[in-house]
């Protein structure tokens, strides 16, 4: 997806290659400003008005919902992996692939538990 912008930025001009990282840059930054600003729920509403299709807005809720939950597990596993003697100086890939795994590991028990429940309340609906 990025590929495209890489070639076009390739061949631009210097001077276009500072205007076109500024729009990115600024384009960027209206988006965090406008998400950090309106409430969740209007988004919701938002996106719900201009057509959005259902199985989308779900995927948008459940990841702004679970991304903060992932960012506690990732903190979570890092400081247990701290208090059993880690140094952030001495950073190893294998401990960074633990934790990796801790977290996933967690969240798919996680999701399966969720998954669950939404079944149970008649979220899906299954087709036999």
């Amino acid at each position: 997806m990025i590929f495209p912008f890489l070639i076009l930025v390739l061949f631009m001009n210097p001077p276009d290659k500072l205007i076109f990282f500024l729009k990115i840059l600024s384009s960027i930054l209206f988006i965090l400003l406008f998400l950090t600003t309106t409430p969740f729920l209007s988004l919701m509403k938002g996106m719900e008005k201009i057509g959005l299709p259902k199985v989308l807005r779900l995927l948008i809720a459940f990841g702004y919902r679970y991304f903060f939950l992932l960012t506690d597990e990732a903190e979570r596993a890092v400081r247990a992996w701290r208090m059993r003697g880690g140094e952030l100086k001495k950073f190893r890939f294998e401990d960074i692939s633990r934790i990796v795994l801790s977290i996933f590991m967690r969240s798919m028990k996680r999701a399966e538990r969720i998954g669950n429940v939404m079944r149970m309340r008649g979220l899906y609906e299954e087709d036999n």
